[in-house]
C-alpha cells in the first residue's frame, strides 16, 4: 500500500495515459515484489488476496477486440512467477481469448455450472443471498407479515439456475416502487429458469409507459452503452438534445439496471449483451 500511494503521489505514473502494462508493472507487480522480498517483514498469512472481478467485462461492447483487454490478458503470463503467496482470483465468463490466455498457466479452475446442470450448493447460495435482499426490502418498506414467505424465495431461487446476476436483477427489480406488486407481476409472468435475457426484456415491458417515444429511449441507451466515459444525465441531455426532465424520466425507468450515482452506466455486461445483440422492441 505504501509503495502505492507514494507512487501516486510522487506521479510515477500517470494514469490518465498510462497503458495497461505500465499500470500492472507500477502498482501490481513492483509492490508485490517488495512484499515478497528477503528483505519483507510481512508474515506470510498476511500476504494479500487479490480478485479481479468479472474480466470478460473488460473492453466493454468492444470486448475481446479492445486493445487494453489484449495487454491486460497477457500480463497474467507474469503472474505465476510474479510473488509466492499472493493468491490472484479471477472471476469470468469462459470467453475464448481469456480462455487461450490461462491455457499456458498454471492455475486451479472452479466452474460453476448453470442451467440443467446447476449444482444444489450454487441454489443454495443464490437462496441465501435473496433472502438476504429480501429482508432488507421489508425492512426498509416496513413490511412486517413475513412477505415474501420462504416457499417464494426457495422458487426463485430454483428458477434461478445457479445465473446470480438472474436473482440480483430479480431483487433489484422488486425493490423500485411497490415490492409486492413487482414480486407478484414476475411471478405471474411465465420467465424461463435462469434466461436473463427473458428477464431483462419483461423488465423493460413492465418499467416503461406506452406513451414514451421509442427513439428517445433508443438514443439515451446507445449513448450509454458506447460512452468511452460514462455521462451524467445532464451532460447526455445536451449531447442528445433532449429535455433533462425526459431523459432522468428514462433513467428512472431504467433504473432496475442502471448503476446507482450520478454517472450513468449499466449494472452488467449480460444487460449490454442483450441490447446489442437481441431484437429489443420495449415500447410497442
Amino acid at each position: 500500500r505504501n509503495v502505492i500511494v507514494s507512487k501516486l503521489k510522487s506521479k510515477a505514473i500517470n494514469l490518465s495515459n498510462a497503458t495497461s502494462k505500465e499500470i500492472f508493472n507500477q502498482l501490481v507487480a513492483e509492490p508485490l515484489r517488495q512484499l515478497t522480498s528477503p528483505d519483507s517483514n510481512v508474515p506470510r498469512d498476511r500476504l494479500p488476496v487479490i480478485m479481479i472481478d468479472a474480466l470478460d467485462e473488460c473492453g466493454g461492447i468492444e470486448g475481446s477486440s479492445w486493445k487494453a483487454r489484449k495487454d491486460i490478458l497477457e500480463c497474467f503470463a507474469d503472474w505465476a512467477a510474479l510473488a509466492p503467496g499472493v493468491k490472484l482470483i479471477v472471476t469470468s465468463r469462459a470467453e475464448q481469448d481469456i480462455r487461450q490466455a490461462f491455457a499456458n498457466i498454471p492455475y486451479t479452475a472452479l466452474e460453476l455450472f448453470t442451467g440443467s446442470s446447476v449444482t444444489e450448493d450454487s441454489t443454495h447460495d443464490i437462496e441465501l443471498c435473496m433472502k438476504d435482499g429480501f429482508k432488507r426490502i421489508a425492512a426498509i418498506n416496513e413490511i412486517t407479515d413475513g412477505w415474501p414467505s420462504d416457499e417464494i424465495i426457495e422458487e426463485l431461487s430454483r428458477r434461478a439456475q445457479g445465473v446470480f446476476i438472474w436473482a440480483v436483477t430479480v431483487l433489484t427489480f422488486v425493490d423500485n416502487m411497490n415490492p409486492r406488486r413487482q414480486l407478484k407481476q414476475l411471478q405471474d409472468d411465465n420467465l424461463l429458469q435462469g434466461d436473463v435475457y427473458q428477464l431483462y426484456r419483461q423488465i423493460l415491458y413492465a418499467s416503461f409507459p406506452p406513451t414514451l417515444p421509442t427513439k428517445d429511449f433508443l438514443a439515451v441507451i446507445s449513448a450509454i452503452v458506447v460512452a468511452q466515459k460514462p455521462f451524467s444525465s445532464t451532460d447526455l441531455a445536451q449531447l442528445l438534445g433532449l429535455d433533462k426532465d425526459g431523459v432522468n424520466g428514462i433513467c428512472k425507468c431504467l433504473r432496475t439496471v442502471l448503476e446507482d450515482g450520478d454517472v450513468l452506466r449499466f449494472r452488467h455486461q449480460s444487460f449490454v449483451d442483450f441490447l446489442t445483440y437481441n431484437t429489443v422492441q420495449p415500447i410497442d
